[in-house]
């Protein structure tokens, strides 16, 4: 089973971002994964994520949204997430401005687990308290413990 929490580390997490914009808020997201080792070219990410939102706006609503892409400069997934208390106009299907960005990068040999990890999050997003979690999150630590807690949640009771 795929859990967010298996490609999402601490060192990809920003809690206080400062872009102001998409391209710049996606630029801030590609630069952290690339010093945590996770991306190799932030323009070829960039591009390749940019492309894909030019197709239709990762924008969910609610205040979230989950570019994606596959590109030969995020040789393993990887997820990287940065949170925004004032929210950007990501064209978002509701209108809203943004304030939690999940970025899922990878390879094109991992569709599969691309759209399972689109899965899983979609799934949380829509788990009460999910976002509130993410909202209230002081550290990357507290906020992999958020996401761990509703993954758990979600699991079939045995």
């Amino acid at each position: 089973m795929i859990r967010i929490t298996d490609y999402l580390r601490e060192s990809n997490i920003l809690l206080e971002g400062t872009g102001t914009s998409k391209l710049a808020v996606l630029r801030e997201l590609a630069s952290l994964m690339k010093q945590s080792g996770d991306v190799t070219d932030v323009e070829a990410c960039l591009s390749a994520v940019l492309e894909r939102e030019r197709l239709m706006t990762t924008g969910i609503g609610r205040g979230v949204a989950l570019p994606h892409a596959f590109s030969p400069a995020a040789p393993e997934t990887a997820i990287g997430y940065i949170r925004l208390a004032a929210g950007v106009d990501f064209d978002a299907v509701d209108e809203r401005p943004v304030h939690h960005v999940f970025l899922i990068l990878g390879p094109a040999t991992t569709q599969g687990r691309h759209l399972k990890i689109l899965a899983r999050l979609a799934r949380l997003l829509n788990h009460e308290g999910f976002v509130a979690g993410l909202a209230a999150a002081g550290t990357p630590q507290a906020l992999l413990a958020a996401i761990r807690e509703h993954e758990e949640a979600l699991l079939p009771s045995s």
